[in-house]
């Protein structure tokens, strides 16, 4: 019977070495222990990458035979990647490298570093028997970069080619599936968005970082007399945004030169350039098109004063406590108080028998003080106007003096001879007072029954 070699043995006839324990675990496979973010390299700042240390579970190299080794790092481990190429991009790994003989040799993490290139590859890796490695992530470095982000970063953990999770039986865990599906859909992904468009929109954000277009203009700004002077666009063309913080205030009638070039001022609403359109010591932004030579506010302007003067209004024409603007900016509040009416009836005290002496019509009840009154009959006792209409004179609104008007078109009736007889009112408060002055003598004057429509204050 032949004797063989096992481990572990509870015999203190047997010593074990470290190739022993190797031999043990030569049936594992290389990679890393499947536990999230072990060993996964995230970007930091500028140009370094981290290698994570989570759980401190690490991985295992194989050499292909019968040795390996196990690895694992404490704390998180820093890398620097290389400046970037100032004309083409490149791809750079983070690898885990093992030198093997004699097992002697603790495992590198690393960059390996790629060649530039307008189709760049990434670097190769050493798998020959002196060297095991592995591949945890590839490092997109576009040409000029100065940070790399996590849009550059590929994670290679699970291919299977590269790197994998660690197996311990002779199937490996099935990871280069799950990995082609998920590059399919994400092949798929980019062709329909018209290729890679996170790296792209990286690249451009990049580009844009690093070009030397100024895409925002600062100008510096003056003022004498008049004249606004604006200067910092020599050997620029087109149409321009720009930015300046003003040195004095703009006043209606005030003009802008650009580099001693006199420019249109265009207001967005289409207004007039009025006073304060920019105070001094405000950040104004304007639009500069040095074709045309206009420069462009967003806001500002408004009615003119050379407009304003076309309004002629006064205060006495708008009512009392309304405000307005005619003339100039100055806001004015009208005086013009607003006439007030009242309609009714009244009934003229005239007996049916001859009445000697003056006859008064008093009209009340109204809520303001008349100042013209017209008075009309619409039926007499006889069923005809004993006047066609009865006028008073028109006096001040807040005046009671009693003015003298005139009656006219007094209709008698049949048989009497008509006449027009003096008539005087007295105004107040709530209503007014008519006096015919005429004695009527022998003549018959009937009741009558009259309109009256009175305007006052």
């Amino acid at each position: 019977m032949a004797e063989i070699m096992a481990w572990p043995l509870n015999l203190t006839a047997y010593s074990y070495n470290a190739q022993d324990v190797m031999r043990f675990m030569a049936g594992k496979t290389s990679g890393v222990f499947g536990e999230e973010g072990n060993f996964q390299v995230i970007a930091k700042s500028g140009m370094t990458v981290t290698v994570q240390a989570e759980g401190m579970t690490g991985g295992w190299l194989s050499d292909g035979g019968k040795y390996g080794v196990s690895f694992w790092n404490a704390n998180d481990i820093d890398l620097t990647v290389e400046t970037a190429d100032g004309v083409n991009p490149r791809k750079d790994r983070v690898i885990v490298s093992w030198h093997i003989p004699q097992q002697t040799t603790v495992p590198d993490v690393l960059i390996r570093k790629g060649t530039p290139s307008a189709s760049p590859q990434p670097p190769a890796l050493v798998n020959n028997g002196e060297y095991a490695e592995i591949c945890l992530a590839e490092i997109n470095v576009p040409a000029g970069a100065t940070e790399i982000t996590s849009y550059n970063i590929t994670d290679t953990r699970l291919n299977e080619e590269l790197c994998g999770l660690v197996s311990m039986g002779v199937e490996k865990i099935p990871t280069g599936g799950l990995e082609a599906q998920f590059m399919d859909w994400f092949e798929d992904l980019q062709t329909n968005l018209d290729g890679d468009v996170a790296l792209n929109l990286q690249n451009q954000i990049t580009g844009h970082i690093s070009d030397t277009e100024v895409h925002l203009r600062t100008l510096t700004h003056s003022k004498y007399g008049t004249t606004h002077n604006l200067a910092g666009l020599s050997g620029v063309s087109g149409t321009v945004s720009c930015v300046f913080k003003a040195t004095a205030n703009f006043n209606a009638g005030d003009t802008i030169r650009i580099d001693g070039t006199a420019y249109t001022i265009q207001l967005s609403n289409g207004g007039e350039a009025e006073d304060n359109l920019f105070v001094s010591g405000a950040t104004v932004a304007v639009v500069v098109d040095k074709a045309g030579t206009t420069i462009n506010f967003k806001a500002g302007g408004g009615l003119s004063n050379s407009r304003l003067a076309l309004a002629t209004a006064t205060a006495a024409d708008v009512a009392e406590g309304k405000t307005f603007y005619a003339g100039n900016k100055t806001l004015k509040t009208g005086t013009l108080v607003p006439y007030k009416y009242a309609t009714g009836t009244v009934r003229m005290p005239l007996n049916e028998t001859p009445q000697v002496g003056d006859t008064v019509l008093t009209i009340s009840g109204l809520s303001f003080r008349p100042f013209l009154l017209v008075v009309r009959s619409y039926e007499g006792a006889q069923n005809y106007p004993l006047w066609d209409r009865f006028l008073t004179c028109v006096n001040e609104p807040d005046s009671d003096t009693t003015l003298t008007g005139f009656l006219v078109n007094l209709d008698l009736g049949a048989g009497y001879d008509d006449a027009t007889w003096p008539v005087a009112m007295t105004t107040q408060q709530g209503g007014a007072t008519v006096r015919i002055t005429e004695d009527w003598g022998a003549q018959e004057i009937y009741p009558a029954n009259c309109y009256y429509y009175a305007v006052g204050l």
